[in-house]
């Protein structure tokens, strides 16, 4: 009988086999209910069985959730994140695809307040739209009567009950709402379908500026291909020179930056035309484009013309948009917080912001940048590399040699002077003599660096020092008109004895002659103090 009804071992295996094929291709139909789906998948299984096959449930599960309609994603993915598929029976997921199931399915909703029922177009009912799904013929017989539903028509209905729930919730936008329908938040809540219909009230109340990408797409290929530029000021207070702006240049390729400082804006145009000769002249090739702000120091018709006659393409932001460019406005920042820094570091006078702007630009170019690969700014622009070992801190004690030259023996050998930076035409350091108030420049240098000038007792004392030589001259009236008056009887007196004696007063007042020796002749004494400094005066800028 077990021959008879199973057959031999070959014949189940071939059944097996034909078997596990069809569980492979089990699918669940568009049309399919759950029960219907899982009756097929479970009778399968269980012919399965009978051949001798061992099917865990945890196959049967992920089997069941592998092969469910498109419409079913959403409550796979649920049923996976809030269960695990090792431990999940059978009989417990299928009772929460009913759940889903019933969910999904049109309900007809009755509005109570307004005694209206509504529902959805395809929804069942007791009578639908015409007479019937079957028509009567002449030979009394039937036939089934197809028709077809317009899917346009119902969008546009659906698309404008969104629209109007929408307004209803004062203009909320549509996630919120599709949050609302989705999670069941709410009751009473119609089907929502997103729209792209531009609403003008919700751009009238709610229209917001696009966000500006953080970083650029295209980066130059050469030098001088594109100079980023901007104007900073004006800065408070003025510089020694009456400078208020700084202008800087940076060229995209290397991210080396260049500084001027400006009276004023309109100036900006003639310091362009000197960077532009030095940068060419230094690296052998031209400037392709300039890209600014749309300032009217950069849309002046001299500026317009003199680009258009050299070849210099223009590339202005759009208006009130100075993240375009940024570069510049990103350095000048940079910049005007290291000047903060180093003055308050040092206690030094905000009349020296020149000074430290130029020193902030000096070692920015020998910084690493965000838009280069393992090289400072001044290496990519010249090709060597740079040497920071004469860096000090700006603003510290410097102690710089007095050549012999320029002292007597008891005099001092250095002077004590204040960092401002590197001197761009010579080898050396550019110091201020707060004593004397001039610039120094001198290689010969000790530096104290965490020293600082003590500014506040420094004009102190310059204050006492007029008041005591007010009090002084004030004093010395009187004593001068008593020494008049003694000199005058002295005269008497050397009068009435050149008398009697015969000498004139004009011998007793005669002066020793001096003469400097022979051997001074071998020496230039006509140097004096301001040939050992560079500048004049304190004219930093």
């Amino acid at each position: 009988m077990k021959h008879k009804f199973q057959g031999s071992t070959k014949v189940k295996r071939a059944q097996l086999q034909a078997l596990r094929g069809e569980f492979e291709i089990l699918r669940m139909k568009e049309d399919e209910s759950v029960n219907d789906y899982f009756g097929r998948v479970l009778a399968t299984v269980n012919k399965m069985k009978i051949q001798g096959e061992t099917m865990e449930q945890r196959i049967v599960v992920e089997k069941i959730l592998r092969s469910m309609t498109r419409k079913f994603n959403y409550v796979v993915c649920a049923i996976e994140e809030s269960n695990d598929v090792e431990t999940l029976s059978i009989d417990e997921l299928q009772g929460s695809l009913l759940v889903h199931e019933q969910k999904m399915k049109p309900v007809k909703e009755e509005e109570q307040a307004l005694k209206a029922a509504s529902g959805e177009r395809n929804s069942s009912s007791a009578r639908g739209r015409g007479r019937g799904a079957k028509g009567n013929q002449g030979d009394n017989s039937q036939m089934n009567v197809t028709g077809r539903v317009l899917d346009s028509c119902s969008r546009r209905i659906s698309l404008l009950s969104s629209k109007i729930t929408g307004v209803r919730y004062g203009h909320l936008n549509f996630k919120g709402l599709k949050t609302l329908q989705q999670k069941n938040m709410v009751k009473g809540l119609p089907k929502i379908e997103d729209s792209n219909s531009v609403c003008s009230d919700c751009l009238t109340g709610k229209q917001h500026r696009e966000s500006i990408p953080k970083t650029s797409n295209w980066k130059s290929a050469r030098k001088l291909e594109l100079i980023h530029s901007d104007i900073c000021g004006p800065i408070s207070p003025a510089s020694n020179g009456n400078k208020r702006y700084l202008l800087t240049f940076i060229d995209d390729f290397s991210r080396k930056a260049w500084v001027y400082f400006l009276k004023d804006k309109s100036s900006a145009f003639d310091y362009f035309k000197k960077f532009r000769t030095m940068v060419e002249k230094e690296c052998g090739e031209a400037i392709v484009c300039l890209r600014t702000d749309r300032g009217g120091e950069f849309n002046s018709h001299e500026f317009k013309d003199y680009c258009e006659e050299n070849g210099i393409k223009r590339q202005l932001t759009a208006a009130y948009t100075p993240q375009q460019n940024g570069i510049a406005e990103r350095k000048n920042r940079t910049i005007m917080e290291m000047v903060r820094s180093m003055l308050a570091g040092k206690d030094m006078p905000k009349m020296f912001w020149p000074e430290a702007v130029n020193w902030s630009i000096y070692v920015l170019n020998r910084s690493p940048a965000a838009a280069l690969l393992d090289v400072t700014p001044e290496e990519a622009w010249s090709g060597i590399k740079s040497s920071v070992k004469h860096f000090k801190i700006f603003g510290c004690i410097a102690y710089s040699h007095v050549p012999d030259a320029h002292r007597r023996k008891l005099d001092d050998k250095s002077v004590k002077c204040i960092f401002l930076g590197i001197s761009e035409e010579s080898k050396a350091y550019r110091l201020y003599n707060p004593t004397t108030q001039k610039i120094v420049i001198s290689r010969d240098v000790v530096f104290a660096e965490l020293d600082k000038w003590k500014w506040n007792e420094s004009s102190k004392s310059e204050e006492s020092h007029l008041e005591d030589n007010d009090d002084a001259t004030e004093n010395n009236i009187e004593p001068e008109i008593e020494d008049n008056e003694e000199h005058e009887q002295n005269d008497r007196h050397v009068n009435d004895l050149s008398e009697h004696i015969g000498t004139s007063t004009s011998n007793l007042n005669q002066g020793r002659t001096r003469r400097p020796p022979s051997w001074h002749a071998d020496y230039d004494t006509t140097m004096n103090e301001d040939d050992f400094i560079d500048e004049a005066a304190m004219n930093l800028i």
